[in-house]
């Protein structure tokens, strides 16, 4: 049905046990991709005039070496991105609201940008870490001798919208 209110859907089923870079573009529409428990190195996804939601549900295989989601017109979601556990973190939105989730098991230190012009985003902040570079909601090491603790290092930037930390 052209006009008739139909709703295409494509469904990609993913290996677990195979070690892959994903590099995806979503244009013009809607997309809900659910990530958790795949093995992948690094992760490029791209949303352009339509929003997204992205999931890590369950910990990756092994923790991504990077991690790269931008919203373009068109808001857009991420949940659960410690289960990921990226070394390198860069979300980006533009003309759209955003919301991303940094719980999860973060298993290594990361380096985490942010960039949002033209709409507001919320920020969840894990527990369990060591948060740096966001001012008041810097938190100091608490781990027990011997216990290694990741460190999450944030540069953010924010224009023409608000970034809202939500503990």
């Amino acid at each position: 049905e052209l006009l008739g209110g139909s709703k295409p859907k494509v469904k990609i089923y993913l290996p677990i046990d195979v070690p892959f870079n994903l590099d995806a573009e979503f244009m013009q529409g809607g997309a809900e991709v659910e990530l958790g428990g795949l093995w992948l190195t690094n992760v490029d996804l791209q949303f352009l005039q339509g929003g997204g939601a992205v999931e890590f549900g369950t910990p990756l295989q092994q923790p991504a070496d990077s991690v790269a989601i931008s919203f373009t017109q068109g808001g857009g979601a991420i949940e659960g991105i410690g289960n990921a556990s990226p070394a390198e973190l860069d979300v980006s939105f533009s003309m759209g609201g955003g919301y991303i989730d940094l719980r999860g098991l973060w298993q290594r230190d990361a380096d985490i940008t942010i960039d949002q012009s033209m709409g507001g985003v919320s920020l969840q902040l894990p527990s369990d870490v060591v948060l740096r570079g966001i001012g008041r909601f810097d938190t100091e090491e608490t781990a027990e001798a011997g216990e290694n603790v990741p460190v999450l290092r944030f540069s953010t930037s924010s224009h023409f919208g608000e970034l809202e930390y939500l503990q």
